[in-house]
């Protein structure tokens, strides 16, 4: 509001002396003599005639009854002329200067009364007068009244518009100032007292002629409005608790309470405006919720804004609001969660709560917005939220359906009051008692919507769990365990991140529920998880027979696209769920060893950088066997270079012209060596299987053994033939070929040098191999897929009287051929083998782990010693192996 001040005396004229003009004595010096300027007091101000507020009045009566009558000249009763605007504004200027203000605003005042209430009064003849009138049209009717009445209290108070400004402003007279001052220490609520501006003054009447004095009386009852409005909004919740769940069956779905009770007011003509339009607001609400077109949200928008300015929103309109919301919604919620699918539901369910905050928006008050959102969340969500996710979470997860999985999360959020932000702001407004009530309230609220947001937690895990299950015991479909395991890892991750917006309790889920079905098997799930690991890091064949296997190049890097490293994070990820990570540690060391020593790494960096993973991920301990074999083979790649140079420098020849000797024994010189030395400490334990080397290989490796021991005396070394392979050529009827073979398949073919054709038996007894070992070897020569032999009589069966010999008019397209070995079922015995080693070294650790145990103990029972023991250490174990332990212990007197 805009004051005014009264215009300061000009400071010269306050100062200047009195008397007339003359010549005054002179200075001095002599001077001319000193010019004075008096000033004569003027008479008394003018009185203005007796009886002109009167006059003036008359003129502004008319002018108001032109207003609201909505006539431009005169008034149709009287015939009275009707001033200019001008005009007006001046006569109110004049009143309020001679100190008539409060006289003149006493009498504006009861003049708009007057008007007013001849304006209900025309809005209540026309509903009595009317038999059944529709909710509707009375609303109708209120708001073309309402908006009159405020078009011409507007332009009154542009008439009044200097006593409305010294109204606000507290006025220069006494009299205002006084009615100002006592309004402020009396005045509790802005809507409650007296009201200061012309536009306040039109409103209050308005609402006391639609409404009575009812309200006042009850807000006089409670000593204060804000009280009145809790217990209204108290009984309003009661009621909305009491009809959503005994609502009758007279009230279908598309039509409210309002209508219900609109129209049995009818008959008693009792006259309540603010509840008769109210219902008609209710009932367009109800209309547009059952799937009318929207074209009234103007009309309801200006009715929520007038019962808000007359003070009737909260105390009227918002209750019955509410109470009609939750009946609506408790009962379409009945309907359709059994109708509907989960997915068609959850949808319904959004679409709802964003059309009832967009009708907030559009047309209510912004208070009603968050109560609505709680009224439509409790019926419509909170009592089929556990249905939802029962019936649709898992097929949902199985799915991949991201978002219906987000949707159920963001209705769980919204039930038990949660609907985020603002809780803070409000009690920062509020009184201490109020902000207390608020900050239980909020916090009750708060509580229960981490209940319903912790079912939809418990359903992610439920089903991350089951499925994740159903993968790991599925032994028909191991082989594609791990590759699975990912599948459902991402979908995981993606949920929680994308839907659960990466929530601590959902990522907590996601990793408990892994380490649960992960460790279902024992050592399976690490077993697995190192062979998927091995298959990312190993070469092709293609490219393994490309490549000279005892050449350095061998472990040239090859690019490693982007795919592998993300398979090989996946399973780093789930490795990082396995409690046997020793298992993993024993498998995936099996596999590295023979990638390293048969020339089938893909990378060396790729190789090199899985291993700084798992470094980071479990500690230099874990990997230090690892990184140890690398250093076997970059060593060994020194001592080959030694090896080679001191054979270039060496004066060993042999005989050209021997024809013998070129059929039967080449070259040391002709012969590349590649021999690595691996230290016991670091690499799988591997069992010695007898050969009988051709001389020329035999030859090869004595010098390589003397040269090695020349270097490193005192040590010693046995040979691996089983690790070892050998590229060899031969010339068939259509040209020449390299083959890679195993050392074992290098062996039986240079045989066949010296003799034309050999019995199964003779290649045993020539070769001095085991007699399984054999049989699989000359399998994968003459009946596999690539034949070099030929075998007598045909079959896939090896017996000892089979004869065998050089396939001459073999052909195959590529100049270096891989033949490849006859894995035994021996696959299982490795592994195995591998089992009993990882637990003999567990039985070490809990041998440890009971005697760390005891010690700190000195006495306890049997039966919490293996509890105890159990908690401690970090890989799944037996209750037997543990007894066993115990019992080794109290053997060897350790334990009593």
């Amino acid at each position: 509001p805009v004051g005014f001040r009264r215009r300061a005396t000009r400071p010269e004229a306050a100062m200047a002396p009195l008397g007339g003009l003359g010549t005054g004595s002179r200075g001095p010096n002599g001077a001319a003599p000193v010019r004075r300027l008096t000033i004569k007091l003027t008479k008394a101000p003018p009185r203005p005639p007796d009886g002109f507020e009167e006059e003036a009045w008359t003129s502004l009566s008319a002018a108001i009854d032109a207003i609201h009558d909505k006539t431009s000249s005169v008034r149709s009763e009287h015939k009275t002329p009707v001033p200019s605007y001008e005009t007006l504004y001046r006569s109110v200027e004049d009143v309020c200067v001679h100190k008539k203000a409060p006289w003149l605003f006493d009498k504006l005042r009861e003049k708009l009364k007057t008007r007013v209430g001849a304006r209900v009064r025309e809005l209540k003849s026309s509903y009595e007068n009317s038999v059944g009138m529709d909710p509707v049209a009375f609303l109708c009717a209120f708001d073309t009244a309402w908006r009159d009445h405020c078009d011409a209290v507007d332009t009154t108070r542009r008439v009044f518009l200097y006593l409305d400004r010294m109204r606000v402003a507290g006025g220069v007279n006494d009299e205002f100032r006084a009615r100002a001052a006592n309004q402020t220490r009396s005045g509790n609520d802005a809507l409650f007292a007296e009201p200061r501006s012309i536009w306040d003054v039109g409103v209050r009447l308005f609402r006391d002629a639609l409404v009575g004095d009812e309200e006042t009386t009850e807000t006089t009852a409670n000593d204060s409005p804000s009280k009145a409005r809790l217990a209204r909004a108290a009984a309003a919740a009661a009621r909305a608790e009491s009809n959503s769940g005994t609502g009758g069956d007279s009230v279908s779905r598309g039509q409210s309470v309002s209508q219900k009770t609109a129209h049995s007011g009818v008959g008693t003509k009792s006259f309540d405006a603010a509840r008769l339009a109210s219902q008609g607001a209710l009932l367009l609400i109800a209309k547009e919720r059952s799937g009318e077109s929207k074209d009234s949200r103007g009309l309801l928008r200006r009715a929520t804004r007038a019962f808000a300015a007359l003070g009737v929103y909260a105390a009227t309109f918002e209750p019955m609001f509410l109470e009609q919301t939750a009946v609506f919604y408790a009962r379409e919620g009945d309907d359709l969660s059994v109708a509907l699918t989960p997915f068609e539901y959850g949808a319904h369910c959004e679409t709802r709560l964003r059309e009832e905050l967009n009708l907030c928006d559009d047309a209510l008050d912004a208070s009603t917005k968050k109560t609505c959102a709680r009224v439509v969340a409790k019926h419509l969500v909170e009592k089929h939220l556990q249905r939802m996710l029962d019936e649709g979470f898992t097929k949902a997860f199985k799915e991949n359906r991201v978002g219906d999985i987000a949707r159920f999360f963001q209705l769980a959020k919204r039930c038990g009051g949660g609907s985020g932000g603002g809780g803070l702001e409000t009690i920062t407004k509020t009184t201490k008692d109020q902000r207390e009530a608020l900050a239980s309230t909020l916090t009750d609220a708060s509580n229960s919507s981490t209940k319903f947001v912790d079912a939809v937690r418990r359903a992610f895990g439920v089903s991350l769990r089951s499925l994740g299950t159903e993968i790991v015991k599925d032994e028909q479909r191991e082989k594609d365990m791990v590759m699975r395991l990912l599948t459902l890892k991402s979908l995981a991750d993606d949920a929680v991140h994308r839907a659960f917006e990466s929530g601590e309790t959902f990522v907590a889920t996601n990793r408990e529920a892994f380490e649960h079905f992960v460790n279902q098997r024992g050592n399976k799930p690490p077993e697995l998880i190192a062979k998927f690991v091995d298959s990312k890091l190993r070469a092709s064949s293609a490219k393994a027979a490309g490549t000279s296997e005892n050449d350095s190049s061998s472990f040239v890097a090859i690019d490693h696209d982007a795919e592998t490293e993300k398979a090989l994070d996946g399973a780093l990820s789930l490795f990082r769920h396995v409690q046997g990570k020793d298992a993993f540690e024993a498998f995936y060391k099996r596999d590295l060893a023979k990638r390293l020593l048969l020339g089938k790494s893909a990378s060396v960096d790729a190789e090199k950088s899985f291993i700084g993973k798992l470094k980071a991920e479990c500690g230099a301990q874990f990997t230090a066997k690892l990184e140890g074999m690398f250093k076997d083979v970059d060593a060994s790649r020194d001592l080959m270079r030694a090896y080679n140079e001191s054979l270039l420098g060496s004066k060993t020849k042999q005989n050209d012209d021997d024809e013998d000797a070129q059929g039967k024994t080449a070259p040391l010189k002709e012969i590349e060596t590649y021999v690595n030395v691996l230290t016991a400490g670091s690499w799988p334990t591997y069992t010695a299987l007898t050969l009988r080397l051709p001389l020329p290989l035999e030859r090869a490796r004595d010098a390589y053994a003397s040269f090695y021991l020349g270097k490193h005396s005192g040590r010693k070394l046995a040979w691996l033939d089983s690790l070892g392979h050998c590229v060899l050529r031969a010339r068939f009827d259509k040209g020449e070929k390299e083959l890679c073979t195993s050392t074992f398949q290098a062996a039986v073919l240079l045989l066949f040098n010296d003799f034309e054709s050999l019995t199964a038996k003779a290649v045993v007894e020539k070769t001095g191999m085991d007699d399984g070992e054999c049989r699989r070897t000359l399998q994968s020569l003459a009946c596999g897929k690539t034949r070099v032999l030929t075998k007598t009589p045909k079959g896939r069966e090896i017996l000892d009287d089979d004869v065998f010999t050089v396939n001459g008019s073999f052909t195959e397209k590529l100049f270096r051929v891989k033949v490849n070995s006859i894995q035994m079922k021996e696959t299982e015995k490795e592994t195995d083998e591998t089992n009993e080693r990882v637990f003999q070294d567990r039985q070490y650790q809990i041998d440890a782990c009971l005697v760390r145990i005891m010690k700190t103990r000195r006495a306890t029972t049997h039966a919490s010693l293996v509890a105890e023991t159990f908690a401690q250490i970090s890989f799944p174990a037996k209750p037997v192996d543990v007894k066993k332990r115990i019992e080794s212990l109290i053997e060897r007197e350790y334990l009593e």
